[in-house]
């Protein structure tokens, strides 16, 4: 919140006047930043009749183990990991934090699967499963009470992991850029993706990453065989460091641009602007 906002201006000292309401601003300025990595759970059974029953796929639990890598390899330390109650986003939040060791992790209704807003324009083939003013209040403040500055209390940058859902995540990141939240439909995530925001002090919010997963789409393609998985595994891990990267700008268009050569003569598929690179080998 703006410090003008938590400051009681009836408590004003009148000898002292606007130079102690200064220093009272300052001393409710945030001073750190917030670093928000939104990630959307894995796929999960789509039988399933009750939330119980709706857990992971095999494809899924790969998907989180990827995604789980992908941010150990970014080398921050995350403070905490906050996660939808439902099952499919606890049994994700398990699969990455085993990739995260000593991050704590906390469960919250607040954050669980819902229909936001009604969208516009209005889609007729989407019906959710519960009604906007039920779901709608509960996902709001979900973004009321998660994505703000960072208190005046707190002196260095934060990295905050919250595992939920494709609705809450589009709504949350139309709220937090001020668009209209109407538009969150017009966004599409895939599973195990991962949302970059980033909330400075003076409350400006920036979105670095939406629906990121460059660091998997490779491995998902039919042509990567077996064998060549364990090439490029071997190739990898020969590195001292390594990572995948990609720019989502282009897109979910996984057509086979060229191949680039490995150290033995083979050569790796290069998807869309994703490429493997090694550092250090």
């Amino acid at each position: 919140r703006e410090p003008l906002a938590l400051i009681n201006l009836k408590k004003k000292n009148e000898e002292t006047g606007e130079e102690e309401l200064a220093s009272r601003l300052d001393h409710c300025k945030a001073k750190a930043t917030r670093h928000i990595f939104l990630i959307r759970h894995s796929q999960y059974n789509l039988d399933g009749r009750a939330d119980k029953d709706r857990t992971l796929t095999p494809l899924g639990r790969e998907q989180a183990e990827l995604t789980g890598h992908r941010l150990a390899s970014l080398g921050l330390k995350f403070d905490q990991i906050i996660h939808s109650s439902m099952t499919r986003a606890t049994e994700t939040t398990e699969i990455i934090s085993k990739h995260l060791p000593g991050v704590k992790k906390i469960s919250t209704d607040l954050l669980r699967e819902g229909a936001p807003i009604e969208p516009d324009p209005p889609v007729s083939h989407w019906k959710p499963e519960a009604v906007y003013y039920e779901d709608g209040a509960r996902i709001e403040a979900a973004f009321r009470n998660f994505i703000h500055r960072a208190d005046a209390k707190q002196e260095e940058d934060s990295y905050e992991i919250f595992v939920c859902h494709a609705n809450v995540i589009r709504y949350i990141v139309c709220r937090a850029l001020q668009f209209p939240p109407e538009g969150w439909l017009r966004l599409s995530l895939n599973n195990g993706s991962i949302t970059h925001l980033v909330i400075r002090p003076n409350g400006r919010v920036a979105l670095r990453t939406l629906g990121d997963t460059g660091k998997r789409l490779v491995w998902e393609q039919p042509c990567i065989t077996l064998q060549l998985k364990q090439k490029l595994n071997g190739f990898m891990g020969s590195c001292s460091n390594w990572e995948i990267a990609t720019s989502w700008a282009t897109g979910y268009h996984a057509n086979i641009l060229q191949t680039r050569p490995l150290r033995n003569g083979e050569s790796y598929p290069v998807f869309g602007c994703i490429r493997l690179i090694g550092f250090a080998c």
